[in-house]
């Protein structure tokens, strides 16, 4: 959910709880919302920011119910709430669930943390609606009653498709495009960590300069990870049919982090812009081919030849084995360098 829609065009909840596993996007979007909400304030004396470190629930709302100075509105932001001393009393009362049942409407409360007992219930409340609630209910407290009485949003963790979108959507955000190889050495540079993202495509940005559109050469420049260890340095060594080289590449990458993934869907867009070129290298015009194959003009050769070494039968064989591999990586528990391996040698005997 974006910072606009949590607004509601300037009408937000009184309470807002953000959490999740990608932390970075938690922090993020509540650093933004509590920013957002603060300048509509111009007297500069109604927002406030807390650290759940030594903070007791009593205290929040006690500020949360303080009417705001010369202002409509107060904002207050609450961070790592899951460190929040939190207690109820002798009879089960507690300032937090009686502010719930009656929040101030001239004050938004904003929550970040990370909840791990919450973790994946938004996904939960998608499949089974009873089930996931009546986990909420049972949720320690206060969760369990933040998760029922207010507006809330979670972050799960992006895989896949997710991530090189996020990515895609950062540099857009820069005016600037990416290109897939670019988003995958990335990937391989930086792992799965959004903030080590953040960095990173800040560094490349800074690298590119005046430059609109972001290649892999731009990435590779940047940060000084070797290209053999990159899933494109696999690629080529597949295409040349080494398959001693590609073991070598294959477990150098998987040493410095599981890409398992990346390995698939690098592959798979390799050889799928292969059997693209079954048919398109009839063209006359090498930038058709490589508009049809949906690859760089200058990668056209390269590609060709790959295609030559495997003939349409071992493309359509290796696509086969790629989608046999992902299959077995989502659903056995065998090591991911096993199956891949086993890919690799089925691919290239």
């Amino acid at each position: 959910m974006t910072v606009d829609k949590l607004l509601n065009k300037g009408a937000p909840a009184p309470i807002i709880v953000l959490f999740g596993e990608e932390e970075f996007l938690v922090e993020q979007t509540a650093k933004s919302l509590y920013e957002r909400l603060a300048a509509m304030d111009t007297t500069g004396m109604n927002a406030d920011v807390m650290d759940g470190e030594g903070t007791s629930i009593d205290s929040i709302v006690s500020i949360a119910r303080s009417y705001p100075m010369m202002a409509d509105r107060r904002v207050i932001w609450v961070r790592r709430f899951e460190k929040v001393s939190a207690k109820k009393d002798r009879k089960g009362n507690d300032p937090l669930s009686a502010y719930l049942v009656n929040p101030s409407t001239t004050t938004v409360l904003i929550i970040s943390g990370s909840f791990d007992a919450a973790d994946g219930i938004s996904a939960a409340l998608q499949r089974n609606k009873a089930a996931a609630e009546k986990k909420i209910a049972s949720m320690r407290f206060p969760l369990g009653v933040l998760l029922q009485k207010t507006t809330w949003v979670e972050f799960p963790r992006m895989k896949g498709t997710q991530l090189s979108a996020w990515i895609t959507a950062e540099f857009g955000n820069h005016g600037r495009t990416v290109s897939a190889e670019a988003i995958d050495l990335l990937q391989m540079k930086s792992g799965t960590s959004l903030r080590e993202l953040a960095l990173e495509i800040g560094k490349v940005i800074l690298y590119a300069g005046d430059s609109k559109e972001i290649t892999l050469d731009h990435v590779n420049a940047v940060g000084g990870s070797g290209r053999s260890f990159t899933v494109y340095d696999l690629q080529r060594s597949i295409a040349r049919r080494s398959i001693d080289e590609s073991f070598r590449i294959l477990n150098r990458i998987m040493s410095t982090g599981r890409q398992e993934m990346l390995v698939i869907s690098s592959l798979t867009r390799f050889f799928t812009a292969l059997f693209v070129l079954i048919d398109a290298r009839a063209m006359s015009d090498r930038n058709d081919m490589a508009k049809a194959a949906g690859i760089p003009p200058f990668a056209v050769a390269e590609h060709l030849d790959a295609l030559e070494s495997f003939g349409p039968a071992g493309v359509e064989r290796a696509l086969d084995l790629l989608a046999e591999a992902d299959s077995t990586l989502k659903s056995s528990p065998m090591d991911s360098i096993i199956v891949l391996e086993r890919m690799l040698a089925s691919m290239l005997t």
